[in-house]
């Protein structure tokens, strides 16, 4: 859920209907992830309204400082190869708990348009995936489509 800033999000946790959601959530699944967090970073907003494919991904890095020059920089070729014009990063905020250091969000029209450009672009593997390694990031990707 989006909320306008860190202390809207706070009072969200504490909504008795959020919670309820939240409850009904965690009996479902086996492990759920919240967090609270700032957008330092948007090439686009993502349009949840609309069917496709959807990515949240969530990086490490050994210093968490690199993380989004290195998205910004590796941005561009998502931008040019896939027509990516939809990204949004979200950081923790100072006082959050948190497993990552950024989670980026976006979503292209189809898995058609992005997939194909990640197995059989070299280009991926040497400039995407070797800014990581580089810069000593790793990145766990989610794919899904809205049910």
């Amino acid at each position: 859920m989006e909320t306008v800033d860190p202390a809207a999000a706070r009072a969200l946790r504490d909504d008795p209907g959020y919670q309820r959601l939240s409850a009904r959530v965690a009996g479902a699944a086996r492990r759920t992830y919240e967090v609270a967090a700032e957008n330092p970073r948007n090439m686009g907003d993502v349009a949840f309204d609309r069917p496709g494919v959807f990515l949240f991904n969530f990086f490490y890095a050994a210093d968490e400082r690199e993380l989004i020059p290195v998205w910004e920089y590796t941005a561009g070729w998502w931008n040019v190869k896939t027509h990516l014009d939809n990204s949004r990063v979200l950081r923790p905020v100072d006082d959050e708990s948190s497993d990552y250091g950024i989670i980026n969000h976006c979503r292209w029209d189809s898995l058609r348009v992005v997939a194909p450009n990640m197995i059989f672009r070299p280009s991926f593997r040497r400039f995407v995936l070797a800014n990581f390694a580089a810069n000593g990031i790793s990145a766990q990707p989610i794919l899904y489509r809205r049910a």
